[in-house]
């Protein structure tokens, strides 16, 4: 996960900001609160389950093909052959 000055930057040179983590949402946004993001109201921080990484990793090989879509809220991911899927939650940043 960027640090604050980081997606600050990022955030003013995008037209759109996201953050996935598979790390605890509150611990992260924790670690921005007070702390100048350009327009992080408008910044998505979604997070999913850490067992969706586990088992993509676990999927991996030398060389990879894979597709990724988000669709109402579930990330979908086929990985050589592997598809996995998780649900994602939506924060705010304050």
């Amino acid at each position: 996960a960027p640090d604050a000055q980081r997606l600050h930057l990022g955030s003013k040179r995008a037209d759109r900001t996201a953050v996935y983590t598979h790390r605890d949402p509150a611990k992260l946004l924790a670690s921005w609160r007070g702390k100048t993001i350009h327009q992080s109201q408008e910044i998505m921080v979604r997070s999913f389950d850490p067992k969706f990484i586990d088992a993509a990793a676990q999927a991996l090989t030398r060389r990879n093909t894979m597709s990724v879509s988000v669709t109402e809220g579930q990330i979908y991911l086929e990985l050589n052959g592997t598809n996995l899927e998780t649900q994602f939650s939506t924060h705010e940043i304050e």
